[in-house]
C-alpha cells in the first residue's frame, strides 16, 4: 500500500492462540533515493554558488578565480535550478579565504546570503506554524539546496540537536558547512519573537575567533566538538513563526515536491538501482517488479531506461552479487558455501562457476592471490 512518498508493508507472521499476527513497517523510498543522490553526485544549488561569488567579488576577490574554478559551469550559476559540483565551491572557498586573508569567509557569506538562497525551502519553512515545523521542512528538503550535506535531527526532553554532516569529506569545505549553519541560524532567529539559548558546536578549534563567531551567529559557540551541530532549546522549538501562513505553507510544500521530483528524474536509473541493491534483501533484489515499484516506475519503463543507459536489471544484479561475494570472501572471511547460500545460488558448484566468470579464478585462488 502506498502512503504518500512511502510504502506500507503488512506481513503475516502466523497464528497464535487462534489469532492471526501481522507486522507492518513503512519504507520511505524517497528519502533513500535522496540519500544516495547526495552521496553520489555531491552537487549544490546554483543560487548558493552565485551569491557566494557575488560576496567574494564585492570583497575584492578577482572574478577570474570564479571563471577558473567553475569553468563551463559558470553558465549554470545563472540558471535558477542549476546544479554545480560541491567540490568546486569548496575549492573556491579555499581560494577566497587565502586571497582575502579571511578565515571566517564561510560565516560571513552565510550571514549575508539573501532569504531566496533557501528558495522554495525558505518559503515552506518560514510560512510553517512553528520553529519545529520549519526545521523539519529544511531537513526533509535539503537536497534542493545541496546534495553534499545532510541534516539529521535528534530530539530529547531538553530540545533539538540539528547535525550538519558532509556525505563526502573531499567534496565539502568547512566554510560551506559554516555558511549553511549561519544562514539557517540567522533566519530562524529572524522568524521568532524570542531567540535565545541556542548553542552552535563546530568541529575545529578556533577559539581565537570566538568573539567574531558569536557576533555573526548570535549564539553560544563551542569549538573542537565531534560534530557540526545547532542545539535549540525545547522552548524555542515550540515558538510560533512570525511569518506563519498556512495557505502559503501548503502551496510551497507542493512546489517543493514538484522540484524534488524533477531532481529525482535527472538521476541515472543505473545508479539508483545499484543503491537499491545495496539497501534491500536478496529476495527484493531479485524481483524486478519490487525494484520498479521502489523507483516509482513500471517494469517496462525501468527496463527501457536501463537499456538506454547501456545496462539491464540482470546485468546490474549480477555485478552486485559479484561485489558482495568478493567482500564477504576477502573482508569477512566467510566460507564459499555460506556466501553461495546467502546470494541465492542453488548449490556450491553454481556459485563457483559464477565466481570464476566474474574474476577468472576460483574462490580459493582469489584468496591466495589477494593474500600475497
Amino acid at each position: 500500500m502506498k502512503v504518500g512518498a512511502r510504502w506500507l508493508y503488512i506481513c503475516r507472521l502466523g497464528t497464535v492462540a487462534g489469532q492471526e499476527i501481522y507486522v507492518s513497517f513503512i519504507f520511505d523510498y524517497k528519502r533513500l533515493i535522496l540519500k544516495f543522490m547526495r552521496k553520489t553526485y555531491a552537487t549544490i544549488s546554483s543560487a548558493m554558488v552565485r551569491q557566494t561569488i557575488n560576496y567574494c567579488v564585492d570583497q575584492g576577490l578577482n572574478n577570474e578565480y570564479s571563471k577558473e574554478v567553475f569553468g563551463d559551469d559558470m553558465l549554470r550559476v545563472h540558471y535558477p535550478e542549476g546544479r554545480i559540483e560541491s567540490k568546486k565551491l569548496a575549492h573556491y572557498y579555499e581560494i577566497a579565504a587565502r586571497e582575502l586573508e579571511d578565515p571566517l569567509i564561510g560565516v560571513k557569506v552565510g550571514h549575508t546570503l539573501l532569504p531566496n538562497i533557501l528558495g522554495l525551502i525558505g518559503d515552506a519553512a518560514f510560512s510553517a506554524p512553528s520553529v519545529g515545523h520549519a526545521v523539519d521542512t529544511i531537513q526533509r528538503y535539503i537536497a534542493l539546496l545541496t546534495e553534499a550535506l545532510v541534516i539529521e535531527i535528534s530530539t530529547d526532553i531538553y530540545g533539538v540537536s540539528i547535525f550538519v554532516r558532509p556525505f563526502n569529506e573531499e567534496a565539502v569545505s568547512y566554510h560551506q558547512i559554516e555558511g549553511l549553519i549561519t544562514t539557517c541560524v540567522k533566519y530562524l532567529g529572524m522568524s521568532v519573537v524570542q531567540f535565545d539559548g541556542v548553542v552552535v558546536r563546530l568541529k575545529h578549534d578556533r577559539t581565537q575567533y570566538a568573539q567574531e563567531y558569536r557576533f555573526y551567529l548570535k549564539a553560544d559557540i563551542k569549538f573542537g566538538c565531534s560534530d557540526y551541530e545547532i542545539r535549540l532549546p525545547a522552548r524555542l522549538i515550540q515558538q510560533r513563526i512570525v511569518s506563519r501562513d498556512n495557505e502559503r505553507h501548503i502551496e510551497s510544500i507542493s512546489e517543493v515536491e514538484r522540484s524534488l521530483k524533477r531532481l529525482q528524474s535527472n538521476a541515472s536509473k543505473t545508479d539508483l538501482l545499484k543503491n537499491y541493491f545495496g539497501e534491500t534483501s536478496l529476495k527484493e533484489q531479485s524481483d524486478v517488479h519490487a525494484a520498479a515499484t521502489f523507483l516509482n516506475l513500471s517494469v517496462r519503463k525501468l527496463q527501457r531506461e536501463l537499456k538506454q543507459e547501456g545496462s539491464s536489471f540482470t546485468k546490474l544484479l549480477d555485478e552486485h552479487k559479484k561485489d558482495v561475494a568478493i567482500k564477504l570472501l576477502t573482508d569477512d572471511n566467510q566460507a564459499a558455501s555460506t556466501i553461495a547460500e546467502s546470494l541465492g545460488f542453488y548449490d556450491d558448484s553454481a556459485f563457483y562457476k559464477a565466481f570464476k566468470r566474474w574474476t577468472g579464478f576460483t574462490p580459493q585462488q582469489f584468496i591466495e592471490r589477494t593474500n600475497r
